[in-house]
């Protein structure tokens, strides 16, 4: 039975290291745990390698190698929840919150579904297996490399990134939406947010049972990412639809969520994503009070 059940935790593996690939630009300007380069590098090489070994492998040891590859992501993603961090197995659009009940899935089928003793030996031959792995491993490795050295990270209505963005104008304006005019004048604390995002929802939970919130002139513009297109609301903090909508023709802008900007004037004065972005708005609140 392992024989075909493996074929999925070797495909996960393998779409997952492809889709870091894809998200390689905003992944190292994020604040995750895959912003740096050769952490990156290394999973992209390891999750490769692993997918293919898992499913063209002796039976034994793709078994093996499966629980303890997943055992170790589970890990990664439990921490990932624990520090607020994005963990970036699956690049920007899939959290933490989805890929730890994922592992846990993919362990339990290990535990279900061991080879039997009589399946422990195969013919195949575990250098063919390994040469085949490192080759498509360091061919993705080099598209990789090639994609983060030419990626267009300095256009700012492609990637919000906090790291970038600093002591700049503010991207989104009046040509977006008539009501964005009102972030070109004085303090504002602007928050991005996915609908689909457990630590977003989390966030905007507990300053919605703030009652303080919208005292002492705080000013605060909120952008809900949800199917494509970006809600706003001035002024109050909500997840639902909003008739003050932002629709991309294309794919809309990156962002890692959730991300914290505050303004002053029209100018990003500070930035900050991930477990980071909640650190910012609780001092922005302090101040404002």
């Amino acid at each position: 039975m392992w024989k075909f059940i493996r074929i999925l935790p070797g495909g996960i593996l393998m779409v997952a290291a492809m889709a870091k690939v894809v998200w390689a630009p905003q992944l190292l300007q994020s604040q995750g745990l895959l912003s740096s380069w050769w952490l990156l590098v290394s999973a992209v090489f390891g999750e490769m390698c692993s997918g293919i070994f898992i499913i063209w492998g002796p039976l034994f040891w793709s078994w093996r190698a499966t629980t303890v590859i997943f055992a170790f992501l589970a890990a990664v993603a439990g921490y990932s929840l624990w520090t607020n961090q994005e963990c970036n197995c699956f690049g920007s659009r899939i959290g933490s919150n989805v890929t730890l009940p994922l592992d846990l899935a993919i362990l339990l089928m290990c535990g279900l579904f061991a080879p039997r003793k009589c399946d422990y030996q195969s013919a195949r031959s575990f250098g063919a297996v390994i040469s085949s792995a490192l080759v498509v491993a360091t061919a993705l490795t080099v598209v990789l490399t090639i994609r983060a050295m030419n990626a267009p990270t300095h256009d700012p209505i492609a990637f919000f990134l906090t790291k970038s963005m600093l002591k700049k104008e503010w991207p989104l304006g009046r040509r977006h939406h008539p009501e964005l005019s009102k972030l070109e004048e004085g303090r504002w604390l602007v928050l991005l947010v996915r609908e689909d995002c457990g630590h977003c929802r989390n966030l905007m939970e507990r300053l919605s049972a703030n009652p303080n919130l919208l005292v002492n002139e705080k000013r605060i513009a909120t952008l809900v990412s949800r199917d494509g297109e970006w809600h706003l609301w001035i002024d109050q903090v909500s997840m639902d639809p909003s008739e003050h909508r932002i629709i991309w023709g294309g794919s809309e802008p990156f962002f890692s969520s959730p991300a914290a900007f505050v303004l002053m004037d029209g100018i990003v004065i500070q930035g900050e994503d991930a477990g980071e972005a909640e650190q910012l708005v609780e001092a922005f609140l302090r101040l404002s009070r």
